[in-house]
């Protein structure tokens, strides 16, 4: 919650609900203040230029960057009906550092490693995530 604290968002409301009860820690995959963190940025952005700016505010260490792209997929698979919010900011990303490039195509690859479990809301999302990707930036998942 430090991360939050230095970006003061305590009191935010997102679509009615306040980040206590959005973070409940019962919530799966948002176990670590990074991880909480970076869903608060991205999920409070305005448009994906001040989310994309948050995030390289947040000021990462070592390997936490990589939860980045991680959190956006997720945020991405659980939306009821495809957001192209996610594949544009997570193209920002690629675009600006190549480590985040990297990251994304090994999140994407664990994800079609589980496709056949997969439930088709989320299937569906992360297909359309990765065609509007393969589409507008081709390069962003070449090596």
């Amino acid at each position: 919650m430090i991360v939050l604290l230095q970006l003061r968002v305590d009191d935010i409301l997102i679509r009615g609900l306040k980040w206590s009860r959005l973070l409940d820690p019962g919530k799966k995959g948002m176990n670590t203040d990074v991880r909480r963190a970076i869903f608060c940025v991205i999920m409070s952005g305005e448009d994906y230029i001040d989310a994309f700016e948050k995030l390289l505010r947040l000021n990462l260490q070592g390997k936490q960057d990589r939860e980045i792209m991680r959190v956006l997929v997720d945020c991405c698979l659980q939306e009821k009906v495809f957001n192209k919010y996610y594949s544009v900011l997570a193209m920002k990303l690629c675009s600006h550092d190549k480590n985040h490039k990297i990251t994304l195509q090994y999140c994407i690859w664990d994800h079609y490693k589980g496709l056949e479990s997969m439930q088709l809301l989320r299937s569906r999302n992360l297909s359309k995530f990765v065609s509007d990707m393969i589409l507008f930036q081709p390069s962003l998942l070449q090596s």
